[in-house]
């Protein structure tokens, strides 16, 4: 009886979802389902979306569909959570060949190539994107120890949404008394290495009351003191297949190896590639993160 009410209020809450983009017409409020697009192929570049969370419950053919158009796909792992792919997890599918052990992958399918690459999002305090690193993060450290640790295992970090306090959804954006926090963990990038995500596709007003747009501006406007610090951005995408490579960064062509890919994100030799995620495809995201549907 109780699954049946969830999966009612999910019912409710996606036909009013669908009522408010119908009722909003053309312009920012409207766009839908469909009006994403996957980031185009540029000569000399290779795509990096370096921050996915892909359902490893989707049937396999539609996960290396998505995993074999062109760039590279940031497996982004959570710790604790088991139905997210996780980088190991990848390997074990057909047409899936390390090139970089324990970091990088080849995914052929269908005559079609894309790449996979590790990461864990360290749910600290602040979300910590840990690049191609060999050893799980405890999500109780503090953002500093994060940062310390990635360093320690050789690795390059990514603040990971800086303006956006997804561990409190009442809450959902850093409180002023943590911007010194903030600065803290930039001056730090700033010295040490790493980079800053200031365009994240599931930051958008998904519907009234759920504004998360302003956290990119926020973001963008915070590392102007920063010069060290260009700004990538990501398609975070939650589990929802459509979403994978949406946003991203244009790496050197022969960014096919942790060095390179390391080398060339900490050193600002990338451009970004940012669109808002469709409104209802983050909706229903965020709302299988619930409810499997």
């Amino acid at each position: 009886m109780g699954d049946k009410r969830i999966k009612r209020r999910l019912f409710l809450k996606l036909i009013g979802l669908g009522g408010v983009t119908a009722a909003s017409g053309s312009g920012a409020l409207a766009y839908g389902y469909y009006s994403m697009k996957k980031a185009p192929e540029r000569e000399g570049k290779i795509f990096f979306d370096m921050h996915a969370h892909l359902p490893n419950y989707a049937p396999q053919d539609e996960l290396l569909k998505a995993l074999s158009t062109h760039g590279i796909t940031g497996i982004a792992s959570w710790s604790g959570e088991k139905r997210i792919l996780t980088y190991e997890e990848a390997l074990n599918m057909p047409g899936v060949k390390e090139i970089d052990k324990g970091c990088l992958a080849e995914v052929i399918y269908n005559g079609n190539r894309g790449y996979i690459f590790k990461v864990q999002e360290v749910r600290s305090n602040f979300h910590i994107l840990a690049l191609g690193c060999p050893k799980e993060i405890d999500d109780s450290l503090g953002p500093i120890k994060v940062l310390e640790e990635v360093y320690r295992q050789g690795r390059l970090p990514v603040i990971a949404h800086p303006y956006i306090n997804a561990n409190v959804w009442n809450k959902p954006f850093v409180q002023k008394e943590n911007y010194n926090m903030l600065r803290e963990l930039y001056q730090m990038i700033a010295d040490l290495g790493g980079e800053v995500e200031v365009f994240n596709g599931i930051c958008i007003d998904i519907m009234p009351g759920f504004n998360r747009a302003k956290a990119n501006e926020m973001a963008k406007n915070s590392i102007s003191g920063f010069p060290n610090i260009k700004g990538t951005a990501a398609s975070d995408t939650h589990r929802r297949l459509e979403q994978v490579k949406t946003n991203g960064i244009y790496l050197p062509a022969d960014s096919l190896s942790l060095e390179a890919i390391t080398i060339y994100t900490g050193t600002g030799k990338f451009e970004r590639f940012e669109q808002p995620i469709a409104r209802v495809s983050a909706a229903l995201g965020l709302l299988e993160g619930k409810i499997r549907i």
